[in-house]
């Protein structure tokens, strides 16, 4: 039944817009083409805003917490520095031989990958998770920050970073201003041919919608704007650098070379948390103390008291 609405409401669409193009090319009424207002004009007004439902109800689809929330978290979190530290320090003393490799003061982030690729001799372990526990043993020194707070941002807000293109935004955005231009001089094309007394409500409701899409689509280039200075200021702090071929640090290259090693650092985070409280927990129930009797207290004496056997007549 929902499809055979959607194909119903599609081709009284293509009725109604097929009719609005003879009436703004002919000199002649709308009446004559559709006696019918009460019927046409909601009919109407719905062909005009079905294709931009998602403009009329909310901003346009620039996820900016997306960019804004891992990238503040990456810029301004302590705990991130001290990870990276971290890694720093443990690599310049795996390489304490090499005279080239054993005094870096910095690395690449798409070797944050291969962090865990680095195992010990029995394979057991590896250098994440030697990192992720020396971290949470030292996270109050070494980053200022409570043990419980995972220094890391979420993989999945870095995730969905990595499939933006702000090119692809802008194209989709210059699409809609277009498309609201159009839309707005079909309506005057509308209102113009169109009898006084059959206008309302849809002039009012159809202002309403373009004043607000054009509200809209100014915030979205604002924000837009915003994302792309603060993914600039984060790509100039960690002095990252574009891959072979490409001229510029895309989204998807320096949040794609992050996700991995977040995703594996707060997993194994969780697991050395839990294991922390539940042996904390376990030394709480075991060291429990326990007073002695006062010899002279009222414990001692009810004790007493109901050892003593009643005496049998």
């Amino acid at each position: 039944l929902h499809n055979c609405v959607i194909a119903w409401f599609l081709l009284v669409k293509k009725l109604v817009i097929t009719m609005l193009d003879l009436q703004c090319s002919s000199p002649f009424p709308l009446s004559p083409l559709c006696p019918s207002h009460s019927f046409y004009f909601p009919l109407l007004l719905y062909c005009f805003l079905l294709p931009f439902s998602p403009l009329h109800s909310s901003p346009p689809f620039l996820p900016s917490p997306h960019i804004l929330t891992p990238s503040q978290s990456l810029y301004q979190n302590p705990g991130v520095g001290a990870v990276l530290a971290l890694i720093l320090a443990l690599g310049n003393i795996m390489n304490s031989g090499s005279k080239v490799r054993g005094c870096a003061a910095g690395f690449d982030i798409d070797l944050l990958s291969k962090v865990k690729d680095v195992k010990t001799s029995d394979n057991t372990k590896n250098l994440l998770h030697y990192i992720v526990e020396y971290y949470v043993g030292h996270a109050d020194k070494i980053a200022g920050m409570a043990t419980e707070v995972c220094p890391l941002p979420d993989a999945n807000n870095l995730l969905a970073a990595s499939h933006i293109q702000f090119d692809q935004v802008m194209t989709d955005l210059t699409q809609l201003e277009g498309e609201v231009k159009e839309c707005s001089d079909k309506v005057q094309c509308v209102l113009i041919h169109s009898p006084v007394d059959c206008l309302q409500p849809f002039k009012d409701k159809m202002d309403h919608f373009i004043s607000t899409a054009q509200q809209n689509l100014q915030k979205a280039d604002r924000d837009l704007k915003h994302c792309t200075m603060q993914f600039g200021r984060l790509v100039d702090y960690y002095c990252a650098k574009p891959p072979a071929g490409q001229s510029c640090v895309s989204m998807e290259y320096f949040f794609a070379s992050w996700f991995p090693f977040v995703q594996d650092f707060r997993q194994y985070w969780e697991r050395v948390m839990a294991k922390r409280k539940k042996s904390l927990q376990m030394k709480s129930t075991i060291n429990v103390p326990v007073k002695p009797l006062c010899k002279g207290g009222l414990k001692a004496k009810l004790k007493a008291h109901h050892s003593i056997e009643p005496v049998r007549s």
